[in-house]
């Protein structure tokens, strides 16, 4: 097993993944989430729900890889993808990043 290569790789999926952030726009689609539930516009925030879903999906299976990694290759400390999950927040009652 070429523990490098496996650290590259994920360093390569987890910049690819904050490229893919700002090229979906996801802030874009949080705010539009919360704009349509305020607006109660059930169809564009299902719609945004949609991505936030797919989104979310996408950041828990690199988080998976990342955990796994870091538990099996000792000394390396990689980056976790938690931060760029969507979470709504009861406090605020809005949706936001995990962060």
């Amino acid at each position: 097993m070429d523990t490098t290569a496996l650290v590259q790789g994920y360093m390569n999926k987890y910049h690819s993944l904050v490229k893919e952030k700002d090229d979906m726009d996801i802030v874009g689609v949080i705010n539009n989430l919360n704009e349509a539930i305020r607006n109660s516009d059930m169809q564009r925030a299902n719609e945004a729900y949609s991505k936030v879903l797919g989104w979310n999906f996408k950041v828990a299976n690199m988080q998976g890889e990342c955990d796994s990694l870091n538990k099996h290759i000792h000394g390396q400390k990689l980056p976790s993808v938690d931060m760029f999950a969507v979470a709504y927040d009861d406090f605020e009652k809005v949706w936001k990043f995990n962060a």
